[in-house]
């Protein structure tokens, strides 16, 4: 898995996710791996993650969100 979360991230949480993204169909990349700076497998998944976000007073000038936190995960 290629990402930071925050807090609340359990190591129990990683593993329920990939126990399914192992089982989930593979499917092409969709940005190069130049570009994600590794080797990686893209999964075509129903799975929904909610993120929140830490507000940020330059996030209008820089367009990049600060400090994800994973609030949960679930299928469609």
């Amino acid at each position: 898995m290629i990402g930071r979360v925050g807090g609340g991230f359990t190591l129990e949480t990683a593993q329920q996710i990939i126990d399914v993204l192992e089982n989930e169909p593979r499917t092409g990349l969709p940005y190069p791996e130049s570009e994600v700076g590794r080797p990686y497998t893209a999964v075509d998944t129903k799975m929904i993650v909610d993120v929140a976000f830490q507000a940020t007073d330059n996030y209008s000038t820089t367009g990049k969100l600060r400090s994800p936190q994973l609030i949960g995960w679930r299928m469609a």
